[in-house]
Formats: structure tokens, C-alpha cells, sequence
């Protein structure tokens, strides 16, 4: 059987069933990847040829893995590309069916580094550990909500994001306030460590207000979301939130990852911090968050999302199933207050507005290095950036 179709089945969290079957019922002869090439000009995806053959007596076996180099490979010289060896990669995965049965599969020259790193773990994030941010469908006023709105509103106006303005103009009272939150953007978070300096307020009302008679109570909220039922798409609406969550995941201490990003970015946030569900939210009590946010931001991890995380393009796609699939290690005691004291050091320069940190991540990747009985050779390959 020969398809070309997207390339993201081997790794995509969602295609466990595709794979098993691939696995369990065929053999790969070749995949040929056009890895960030767009070969269909209307199609907005990543694209690779598959060569299988149906093939149950397949414990163990290598295959040929051809991967396109380019961004911008020309269709015309695909095959003289492939016979010269030119703008490509050529390597020869294993598969082993016990091993890679419900796993996601990286097909790349740095399987066994990849391997060495994973043997080196001693800890995983569970699932109560990873939340999602607020689901709010509708933050501010979009050019496609116009035409259902009152004149006097414009685009960009607040419904449950305000800026201060708009929070003052509302004319709040003290039981209103309280369910007045502070929300921060990508704009206002920053790797490692963010300053309690908050741009937006959120109206922060969970679920119970789909009982509407609950919002009698606080007159002036009501009257603001009231010139927006019209277009309030909640479950909840048209006062109640889409997606809240729980409180605690807000005001706690916490560690925000951006789910889209061209570098991963973790921040440590030890203040009351309410976002969207463009992050993901890590709380745990198992160990130190600042230990944990100097791994997550190191070159290991960033190595580890690139190749066997979830990518578009060259866009890493953070969500919650390549978080909990992460071999964090715990290190010993001395270990982990090197990188706390180092990330309290970080923490202090970005309070101040200071913004060159390379020397001290520098140095956490040093520890992290070491911690992962990584050699000389090996730390090249997560310094390259490939």
C-alpha cells in the first residue's frame, strides 16, 4: 500500500489506533517525509509517502527513512534529490512491536540519544498535574460579532477582558470586585519569571452562573455582559465562563507553559495570575517548581519536545500529552539547590527589568547536562538546534 497523506500520524497523540494497526498488521518498507514542504499548494499541511506491506510477522525489522531537508523543496527535482542524496537525510529506524505499541514514534538520527535521555528519568508529571487555562470564547469584541452588537460598540471593546478603562468605567461595587481577576497575556509573560504587573482583568464567573438569578446580585456586571448576549457562545451564557477551572490552579503557586511557541517557554508565577488557554498550568507538590522550571527551560527539554514532542512546521504544539510523556529527572539534594538558587537568581534579575540571563542558563544547562550523564559529543547535538 503507497499513501502520501500527512506526516504527523507518527507522532500526532491522537493517532495511537493508526499506529498500533500500522504496527501490529504491516511492515514499513520506506517513508519518504517532505518534513516542512508544502506539497499540495492549497493545503495547509505537512506531507509524507508511505510504503507498507501487510505483514504480521514483524517483531523487529529496519526500514529506510528518507526526510526532505528544505523548506522549500521544488517538486521538479524531487527525484534527482533522492538518487543525488542532495537536500536530503537518509537513516534506518528500528521497529520493535512490544516497544512502540501505544507510543508515538520519532523516526530521527538521534534515536539513541533520545533513548539515553529517556533511561535517565525518574519523573513524570501526572495528569492532575496539567491543567488547561480559561476558555473564554469571547475575550474581546471581533469585526464578525459587529453586525449583532448596538452601534456604540466597537472592535476590540472588552465582554469578559477589560482593560483598566473599561474596569473603571463599569463602576463596581466591593462584591463585584471579587469576582474582578487579574489576567495576563503572552505579551506580559515571560520565560522563566514574569513581574506581578497585570495589563487586563478577567470576569472570572464559573459555572453556577448559568443560574442567572445568581448575577442579580452583582447589577453592574450583569448590565455590561447583558449588550453581549447576543453573541456569548458559553455553555454557561450568557454570564457564566466557557471553561473556568479551578481556582486554586490561579491563585496558587504555579509553572504557565505557552502551548504554541517557537521556543518553549515555562514561567515560574508565585502570585495570582489568570490566563486563557493559550497555556497549559503545571502545579505540583512532588517537587521545587523552580527546580522543575530550570528543566523544563533547558536545552535537554527543547531537544526532547523538538524530536519526540508535537510540531507544526517549526512551531512546538505544548500540550498536555508531550508534558506528561517528558523524562524529567529529580537530582540529588545538592543538585536541585544549585538550580534553585540559580533560578532565584533569574528571578531577581527579571524583577528588576534586567533581561540578560544567557550566563546563568548557561549554567543551568551545564547541571542539567551533567545530571543526564550527557557527553561532550552529545551536548553539541542539543546546542545545535537541530
Amino acid at each position: 500500500m503507497v499513501f502520501i497523506a500527512t506526516n504527523n500520524w507518527i507522532n500526532n497523540f491522537g493517532a495511537f489506533k493508526m499506529r498500533n494497526k500500522v504496527i501490529e498488521d504491516a511492515k514499513i518498507l520506506k517513508l519518504i517525509d517532505f518534513n516542512k514542504s508544502k506539497i499540495f499548494k492549497n493545503a495547509g499541511i505537512y506531507t509524507m509517502i508511505m510504503i507498507l506491506q501487510k505483514n504480521k510477522n514483524n517483531e523487529g525489522y529496519k526500514f529506510e527513512y528518507i526526510r526532505f531537508l528544505s523548506e522549500n523543496t521544488n517538486l521538479n527535482n524531487i527525484h534527482k534529490d533522492v538518487e543525488n542524496e542532495k537536500n536530503i537525510e537518509i537513516f534506518y529506524p528500528e521497529i520493535i512491536k512490544h516497544k512502540h505499541i501505544n507510543k508515538i514514534l520519532t523516526f530521527n538520527k538521534y534515536e539513541d540519544l533520545l533513548e539515553k535521555i529517556q533511561d535517565q528519568a525518574n519523573f513524570n508529571l501526572n495528569k492532575n498535574e496539567v491543567t488547561i487555562g480559561i476558555i473564554i470564547p469571547q475575550d474581546f469584541v471581533k469585526k464578525k460579532h459587529i453586525p449583532f452588537l448596538d452601534e456604540n460598540i466597537n472592535v476590540g471593546d472588552g465582554i469578559f477582558v477589560l482593560n483598566e478603562k473599561e474596569l473603571v468605567s463599569l463602576n463596581l461595587s466591593k462584591d463585584e470586585m471579587s469576582l474582578i481577576k487579574p489576567f495576563y497575556t503572552p505579551k506580559e509573560i515571560e520565560k522563566y519569571y514574569t513581574i506581578n504587573k497585570n495589563k487586563y482583568w478577567i470576569i472570572f464567573t464559573q459555572s453556577k452562573f448559568k443560574n442567572t438569578k445568581l448575577m442579580e446580585n452583582y447589577p453592574n456586571i450583569k448590565k455590561h455582559l447583558d449588550k453581549f448576549s447576543s453573541i456569548i457562545t458559553s455553555d454557561f451564557k450568557p454570564y457564566g465562563l466557557h471553561r473556568a477551572g479551578n481556582i486554586k490552579s490561579y491563585t496558587n503557586e504555579k509553572i504557565l507553559s505557552l502551548r504554541r511557541c517557537t521556543e518553549p517557554i515555562f514561567t515560574y508565577i508565585d502570585f495570582e495570575c489568570f490566563v486563557s488557554n493559550v497555556y497549559i498550568i503545571i502545579q505540583t507538590d512532588r517537587v521545587s517548581l523552580k527546580y522543575l522550571v530550570g528543566i523544563l527551560n533547558s536545552n535537554l527539554i527543547k531537544f526532547w519536545l523538538k524530536n519526540k514532542g508535537k510540531m507544526k512546521g517549526n512551531i512546538f504544539q505544548i500540550d498536555k500529552e508531550p508534558l506528561l510523556n517528558l523524562p524529567l529527572k529529580i537530582g540529588e539534594t545538592d543538585t536541585i539547590g544549585k538550580i534553585e538558587k540559580l533560578v532565584n537568581e533569574v528571578i531577581l534579575i527579571k524583577s528588576k527589568n534586567g533581561c540578560n540571563i544567557d550566563i546563568i542558563e548557561k549554567q543551568i544547562n551545564e547541571i542539567v547536562y551533567q545530571m543526564y550523564n550527557l557527553k561532550d559529543d552529545e551536548v553539541k547535538i542539543l546546542e545545535s538546534g537541530d
